[in-house]
C-alpha cells in the first residue's frame, strides 16, 4: 500500500491544485507523465507505428503484471482507452434475445442510451426507463411494481423467496476484499511506524533502539503476516467454490487486528501520531470501519461462524 505523503509527492499537480474531477482522468503521477513524454519524444524521432512497434513488448507485460495483481489470466484482461469504451464493450459483449428488458434510469448518459436501443433493435430487447422521484434521482419504490419473467429468477425455482440468504451468500467476496484492505492498512501503519522509529531521536536515541518498540513492531508484523497467509488460504478455498465460513472469519479477525496494529502505530508516533499531517492517524480511523461493513463482527460470529460450526458439529 503506497503511503499517502509519498503518493501526494510523487504527484506534481498535488502542489497546486486540489482535484477532485477523476471521473475522465485523474492527476498523473510522475512515472506516467515521465512515459508519456518519453515515448511521445520516441515518436517524434521515428514515427508513430514504429514507436508502439518499439514499446510492444512493454506494453504486453501489463496484462500479465495486472492478471497476476488480481489472480487472473491475461486473456481475462482488458486494458482501454477510457470508461466510456469499457463500457461499451461489456455492454455489446451480453447476449440479449428477444424478451429480455433493459431497465434504465431517465438520466442516462445519451452514448448508453444509444447503444441500448441499438441492442434492442437487434436483438428484439426492450427498453424501460424507470421514473425518476421528487429530486430527478431513480425512483428505488417504482422497481417494486418491475417484475421480470419467470426464466430469469435467480437460483431458479429454488430460489424464489430466497433473494436474501442469496444476496449474503455474495457478501463472501466482500468479505475476504474487507480483510484484503485491512491487511494493507495494517502494512502502510506498520511501515510508517517503523520509518518513524528509525527517524525519531528520543533522549539522544532512536526510538526504534528502545526494546518496548522493538517488541511492539515484531508484534505488528507477525500479526500482519499471519493475517497474510490466512487470507491466501482462504482466496485458493474461495476459488474452488469453498471458504464461505472461512471468507466470514478473516474478515472478522483481520478487522479487529487492524485495530489493534494500526493503534500500535500511532502509539510508537507518540503525539505525532494523533496529528493529521502524518498518515497513521487516517489508518486508524480507516481500521476502526473495517469492523462494521461487509458484515459486523458481532453478526459473522453468531449468524455465520457460530452456526455454521454448529451444524458441521452435528453432521
Amino acid at each position: 500500500m503506497v503511503a499517502l505523503a509519498a503518493a501526494r509527492a510523487d504527484t506534481p499537480g498535488c502542489a497546486t491544485v486540489l482535484h477532485f474531477n477523476n471521473a475522465g482522468a485523474a492527476l498523473p503521477p510522475a512515472p506516467v507523465v515521465e512515459t508519456v513524454v518519453e515515448h511521445l519524444r520516441l515518436e517524434a524521432q521515428i514515427g508513430g507505428y514504429e514507436a508502439a512497434d518499439f514499446a510492444r513488448d512493454r506494453l504486453e507485460r501489463v496484462y500479465d503484471s495486472a492478471a497476476a495483481l488480481i489472480g487472473a489470466h491475461r486473456d481475462e484482461i482488458a486494458v482501454l482507452e477510457n470508461a466510456t469504451r469499457a463500457w461499451t464493450m461489456a455492454f455489446y459483449g451480453i447476449g440479449f434475445k428477444p424478451g429480455d428488458r433493459i431497465l434504465t434510469s431517465r438520466a442516462e448518459y445519451g452514448s448508453n442510451y444509444i447503444a441500448y436501443l441499438q441492442v434492442a433493435r437487434r436483438t428484439g430487447a426492450s427498453v424501460e426507463p424507470i421514473p425518476n422521484d421528487e429530486h430527478g434521482q431513480l425512483d428505488v419504490d417504482e422497481l417494486a411494481d418491475w417484475f421480470v419473467a419467470d426464466a430469469n429468477l435467480v437460483g431458479g425455482e429454488d430460489g424464489l423467496g430466497q433473494g436474501f440468504y442469496l444476496q449474503m451468500a455474495g457478501f463472501e467476496n466482500g468479505r475476504l476484499q474487507t480483510a484484503a484492505r485491512a491487511i494493507g492498512v495494517m502494512q502502510a501503519a506498520y511501515e510508517d511506524a517503523r520509518q518513524y522509529a528509525l527517524d525519531r531521536t528520543v533522549f539522544g536515541r532512536p526510538v526504534g533502539d528502545y526494546q518496548l518498540t522493538k517488541v511492539k513492531l515484531a508484534r505488528m508484523a507477525v500479526t500482519i503476516q499471519a493475517a497474510r497467509q490466512f487470507g491466501y488460504a482462504v482466496a485458493r478455498m474461495m476459488a474452488k467454490g469453498g471458504g464461505s465460513m472461512e471468507a466470514a472469519m478473516i474478515k472478522a479477525y483481520v478487522g479487529k487486528a487492524a485495530e489493534w496494529v494500526t493503534r500500535e502505530a500511532m502509539q510508537i508516533h507518540g503525539g505525532f501520531g494523533y496529528a493529521e499531517e502524518y498518515a497513521v492517524s487516517r489508518y486508524f480511523v480507516d481500521a476502526r470501519v473495517l469492523s462494521i461493513f461487509e458484515g459486523a463482527d458481532e453478526t459473522l460470529c453468531l449468524k455465520v461462524i457460530a452456526r455454521r460450526l454448529v451444524e458441521s458439529a452435528k453432521g
